[in-house]
């Protein structure tokens, strides 16, 4: 599993990056799917993250300076 390829792209575009991060990648993934009921053995992984995107005028969440009523 040394070897296993890890790629990151964003936005459509490819990050480069070095072993050292695809291995920090590799293990914290890993690690999190072999606490899931049912996945063993994982031979490919597909991750997909979205971001929701801020709305013009709106602050940070809650605890990051504005007030909770």
């Amino acid at each position: 599993m040394k070897n296993a390829r890890v790629s990151l792209e964003v936005n459509g575009r490819d990050i480069p990056l070095n072993p050292f991060v695809s291995n920090i990648f590799r293990q914290i993934i890993l690690g999190m799917l072999s606490a899931l009921k049912g996945v063993k053995s994982p031979r490919q992984i597909k991750l997909e993250v979205g971001t929701a995107e801020k709305k013009p005028g709106v602050k940070g969440s809650r605890g990051q300076g504005s007030k909770q009523k």
